[in-house]
């Protein structure tokens, strides 16, 4: 028995992720999972199949916990650093969306 967990750590008060979302995703056989307050966030290893639980690796809002050797240090770390990257890649849409619209070539001013 695997002590792994996946930690949902995005900014939602829950993580629902159906059969058809995994199904779109290309994962088949995978049920839904639920992370939320209830559960602590964190969903177990058993709850996913092998291709599915390979596909979490994509979600920035999502980390593995628990595994052996994977000392408290080192888990606070991992949500850390990917709480950075969340935070990066928000800023980066806002500064893109802030950009001011290209101006129209000015033309040149007689002296």
């Amino acid at each position: 028995m695997s002590d792994e967990y996946a930690k949902y750590i995005g900014t939602a008060t829950t993580r629902r992720m159906t059969s058809v979302d995994w199904e779109s995703a290309g994962i088949k056989d995978q049920k839904t999972v639920v992370f939320g307050r209830a559960n602590g966030y964190t969903v177990p290893r058993a709850d996913f199949t092998d291709e599915a639980w390979a596909k979490l690796s994509e979600d920035t809002a999502i980390v593995v916990v628990g595994e052996k050797g994977n000392p408290a240090a080192e888990y606070e770390a991992r949500v850390e650093a990917a709480r950075t990257r969340m935070r990066a890649s928000a800023a980066n849409k806002r500064a893109i969306e802030q950009q001011p619209a290209p101006e129209a070539a000015a033309e040149p001013q007689e002296a």
